[in-house]
Order: structure tokens, then C-alpha cells, then sequence
């Protein structure tokens, strides 16, 4: 059986590289959104439109979730 020690470690490493996950995810989101924002009033509406604003909503709650796995840090 591993030592907790080793299994924190682990665990930090995993949550490290979620944090940057997070981050970069974050930033893709902001792009993807203000890209949405620089379309037409008709683009946005369209089927094109709603679907590329639903894609960045589920990267959105993807990098929410990401987030609150920082919080699980021992």
C-alpha cells in the first residue's frame, strides 16, 4: 500500500495539471466569446450561431467544473 505522502503527490500533480487545463480553457472561452460578439445580429441568430454560442457554453461548464477540482486540494 502507498503512503498518503505519495498519493498526495499524485493528486497534486493531477490537480496542477488541471489548473492549467482550466486556464487554458478559460482563455479559449473568452476568444470563442468575443468572436461570437464581433458576428452579425443574423449570424448570431442562426442555426450556425447557436450552435457555435452551445459549444462554448459546454467548454464554459467543462471549465467551471475544472475550477471547483482545484478546491479538492489536500
Amino acid at each position: 500500500m502507498k503512503k498518503p505522502e505519495s498519493m498526495n503527490k499524485r493528486i497534486n500533480r493531477i490537480l496542477d495539471a488541471l489548473s492549467s487545463a482550466q486556464m487554458e480553457l478559460a482563455d479559449i472561452v473568452q476568444e470563442r466569446e468575443d468572436y461570437y460578439s464581433e458576428k452579425s445580429e443574423k449570424w448570431q441568430e442562426s442555426e450556425k450561431g447557436d450552435e457555435y454560442q452551445g459549444y462554448t457554453d459546454q467548454l464554459q461548464e467543462i471549465a467551471d467544473g475544472l475550477e471547483y477540482a482545484e478546491e479538492a486540494r489536500p
